[in-house]
């Protein structure tokens, strides 16, 4: 829920540097440089789905996984 994520975005801003996390209450959609960042919360205007989907897609891609062979 929006309560416990920024819960849990009040406690890192704590004890981890600035640049280590962000914390973005916009709804606006990311670039790619911004998934290097260590920890992410995010407000969204998605459906449940739809994060899942988008954010889950836009992670992987931005990963230092390698490509998936088949």
């Amino acid at each position: 829920t929006l309560a416990l994520a920024q819960q849990q975005a009040n406690a890192v801003a704590k004890w981890a540097a600035a640049s280590s996390f962000i914390d973005d209450k916009t709804t606006a959609t990311w670039p790619a440089a911004t998934y290097a960042h260590g920890l992410l919360f995010k407000l969204s205007g998605l459906s449940h789905h739809g994060v899942t989907q988008y954010y889950f897609g836009q992670l992987v891609a931005t990963s230092a996984l390698p490509p998936r062979t088949p």
